[in-house]
């Protein structure tokens, strides 16, 4: 029974929640990844604490984290939905990310509207936020006229950048839902003309390879993906362009360039941010 007195039909998994006053992000990464089938880790509104969320198949009879912990049944709801549809707008540089229910932003800013759905990207995570930023770096520097997005969630960062300067943009993700969903996205956008996604692991697509090379590639995964998919990421950019990587624990850092820079990419910024990582790497033109 659900604490509204209706009844509760869960998934079968476990959501567990800690707020915990540990610095060490390295060492809950290692923690709760070795335990949960998937985990966020965010900074609590207090600005003292980080809150992690996870996802367990069964109810962890110990857990690795102290502080505040609450583990209960996950309920057959959309989870993703209801937090995005709590959160305020966001304004990064000249974007104004908001759920359609929010106010639209002032004259000058570009609008991007984002609907609470099943797919993960909306801004709101140090990653995404730190890639619309550095997307402006980038198009403040040079044109832009082809952009490739692997793990498109949303499909955030190919909307925002079609939008920003026109380029024709191309998300891809292994999850058929988030397409979906990143689709709708671009049509809300007016930017269904410009963006394309499709369902593909990694650039292994025809869609993918008819628009190869990009002169902007986005791949804001998880570090490990980034480090084992180094080499088809790497062959999308093209001489003169730009990669940005995200996702990336400030700890991780060393092993991501690693598998990079022997691939031609040099380091030519390094965004830090709450823990988290945003590397813009550059492929020298020709």
């Amino acid at each position: 029974m659900s604490p509204d007195g209706t009844d509760m039909v869960t998934t079968g998994y476990w959501q567990v929640v800690t707020l915990t006053e540990s610095g060490d992000l390295a060492g809950i990464e290692r923690a709760v990844g070795e335990l949960a089938l998937a985990h966020s880790v965010f900074r609590h509104e207090d600005g003292k604490r980080w809150r992690v969320e996870a996802i367990c198949d069964h109810a962890p009879e110990e857990w690795p984290l102290s502080g505040e912990t609450t583990v209960q049944p996950l309920e057959m709801r959309d989870w993703v939905a209801e937090s995005q549809a709590a959160l305020p707008a966001l304004d990064i540089g000249r974007f104004h990310v908001r759920g359609g229910w929010d106010r639209r932003g002032h004259a000058g800013q570009i609008d991007l509207v984002i609907e609470a759905g099943q797919a993960f990207g909306t801004g709101r995570h140090e990653s995404t936020e730190g890639c619309l930023v550095v997307l402006q770096q980038v198009a403040r520097q040079r044109r832009v006229f082809s952009v490739l997005d692997v793990g498109t969630g949303a499909g955030i960062l190919a909307i925002a950048a079609a939008r920003l300067t026109g380029a024709r943009a191309v998300g891809t993700d292994i999850d058929p839902v988030s397409i979906d969903v990143a689709i709708e996205n671009a049509d809300l956008n007016r930017a269904g003309t410009r963006c394309r996604f499709t369902t593909a692991d990694g650039t292994r697509h025809g869609l993918i390879a008819s628009g190869r090379p990009y002169d902007l590639v986005f791949a804001n995964i998880l570090a490990r993906p980034l480090a084992s998919m180094s080499g088809m990421i790497a062959r999308e950019v093209a001489p003169g362009g730009d990669l940005i990587l995200a996702g990336i624990l400030n700890h991780q850092v060393p092993l991501v360039l690693s598998r990079y820079r022997p691939l031609g990419l040099r380091l030519v910024h390094h965004r830090r941010r709450n823990g988290w990582s945003i590397l813009r790497l550059s492929r020298p033109g020709v």
